[in-house]
């Protein structure tokens, strides 16, 4: 507004000097801390926080792709545990804030879809809040609610900054250009066997698990864990496949079928049995009613299928593993670690629901009383404190009844926007983006089978693609909105 202003009665264009000027401020700010810093890392580091922040406050869209890769690489933690770098994650996010506010109050940019997102978004953080107030132990409660609070902000940054679809195409490549950064890195440490190398902080040292009296390297990415790594990387797998399929440029195609092959190979080095099988599931959701070209239907199983050769020999033996978790069904001698500990972990879980059902135990206080119910439950000799390994037996067990209706909700509106969308742009002819709708609710399919075997210790993963999927309704209405002005605007024949 006051820039409409000053153009038309002061002929002056006020947007470029107001983006000067605060991109001079954040470079003072930034060559102020240079000046303090003696450590090359820190001033390259430095210099690359102005760069960046300039990119922020003149284009928030950008803005938005840098928060993609920066969460889906954990690129704030490995500079941190690697480097020393002070968390970048938390100041990114508070500039994010500030570039929308000023324009909002400069440019009168008003933010708009983040009413439903606050919503469902308050509405779980409400259940987790009262945690504080009868958990056991008050400071797991409360560094709990504060982790919330942290990804529920960037839940509502995305929705925010997600408008159109060409940022959703940026979005997605950013996490198809983000698997394949971190899967030829897995790929490499892998083959080679240089698991001595964390080269850089994005292949930590693996997990080595040791079964028979043979020991199996499980890469863990820049998470540490090969579970949680195989579970992210898993949803950038049906994207990649989608481009591969779909994409226009020749060159797009290259880079998502490197990405595909990449994420399959690291899904397979990291061991994890509840991936493999949902990554069967996600390839079958990815074929079914999709138009698609008849040689993608051979070509692409005897691909995947020409990637398992490089499958470590003892990996089949873990897959065959997996009939041991049904009931009834585990082998004679499989009482190991493992089995006898996610047995009692889910058993703790099933009891403090019962014991109490409306509101949990308190959100991180799972942890606290694993303990307490173990040695009712005696199956489980680690005298440790324990996760529940299921996330739906995690909320039932710390939130109640409460947490599991306030998390179905948003699971269930999650999911129904991805359907109509993806219904509605198909409908009004845009099947590419559409595709891309749909690929992604494969890997949210995806994530959520793995969340079986999982639990919430990496929720900023998850939250990430909750802003994705609450933003999808406004990008259709937008997309929709632009077909229809250039339908009227052709001129009649």
């Amino acid at each position: 507004m006051i820039a409409k202003f000053t153009q038309r009665f002061v002929g002056i264009d006020w947007l470029p000097i107001i983006f000067a000027g605060l991109a001079v401020v954040a470079g003072a700010i930034g060559g102020l801390l240079l000046f303090g810093l003696s450590s090359p890392i820190f001033i390259f580091a430095g210099i690359i926080g102005i760069v960046g922040a300039v990119v922020v406050i003149a284009n928030p869209e950008w803005g938005l792709i840098g928060l993609v890769v920066i969460t889906y690489a954990n690129l704030s933690d490995v500079l941190k545990s690697e480097y020393g770098i002070p968390s970048i994650a938390q100041p990114y996010i508070i500039l994010l804030c500030a570039t929308i506010a000023a324009r909002w109050v400069i440019f009168n940019e008003r933010p708009r879809g983040w009413k439903q997102p606050l919503a469902l978004v308050s509405l779980y953080g409400f259940v987790t809040f009262l945690s504080l107030f009868y958990a056991q132990s008050y400071t797991a409660a409360q560094n709990g609610f504060s982790d919330f609070v942290k990804v529920a902000i960037t839940t509502i940054l995305i929705a925010i900054l997600l408008r159109r679809g060409d940022t959703f195409h940026k979005v997605i490549w950013a996490l198809i250009g983000v698997g394949l950064f971190l899967g030829i890195i897995s790929v490499i440490q892998s083959i080679t066997g240089t698991y001595n190398n964390n080269y850089g902080g994005f292949a930590r040292p693996p997990v080595v698990n040791v079964s028979d009296g043979e020991s199996t390297e499980r890469i863990a990415g820049p998470i540490g864990d090969p579970n949680f790594y195989a579970q992210v990387m898993l949803v950038v797998l049906p994207l990649a496949l989608d481009r591969l399929w779909n994409s226009r440029s020749q060159f797009g195609r290259i880079i998502a079928g490197a990405s595909l092959i990449a994420v399959v190979l690291t899904v397979v080095f990291t061991f994890s049995r509840g991936a493999f099988v949902a990554m069967v599931i996600v390839l079958a959701i990815m074929f079914v009613g999709r138009r698609i070209h008849p040689f993608a239907y051979i070509a692409t199983p005897l691909v995947l299928a020409a990637l398992l050769q490089f499958a470590p020999a003892n990996y089949t033996e873990r897959l065959s593993t997996l009939t041991d978790f049904l009931p009834g069904q585990a082998a004679e001698g499989t009482t190991d670690t493992s089995f006898r500990g996610r047995s009692s972990e889910a058993i703790a879980a099933v009891m403090m629901f019962s014991d109490y059902p409306l509101l949990g135990v308190g959100v991180g206080n799972y942890n606290v009383r694993y303990l307490e119910y173990s040695r009712v439950i005696g199956l489980d000799n680690r005298l440790e404190n324990r996760s529940a390994h299921s996330l739906y037996l995690e909320i039932a067990a710390e939130r109640g009844l409460f947490g599991l209706t306030a998390f179905g909700i948003l699971i269930g509106v999650m999911f129904y926007n991805l359907y109509r969308t993806s219904r509605d742009l198909n409908r009004n002819g845009q099947e590419d983006l559409g595709g891309l709708v749909k690929a992604l609710s494969a890997g949210l399919i995806g994530y959520m089978i793995t969340s079986i075997f999982l639990h919430d210790s990496f929720p900023r993963y998850f939250w990430l693609l909750v802003g994705i999927c609450l933003a999808l309704p406004h990008i259709a209405r937008y997309e929709l909105a632009k077909h229809t002005t250039k339908q009227l605007d052709i001129p009649a024949r």
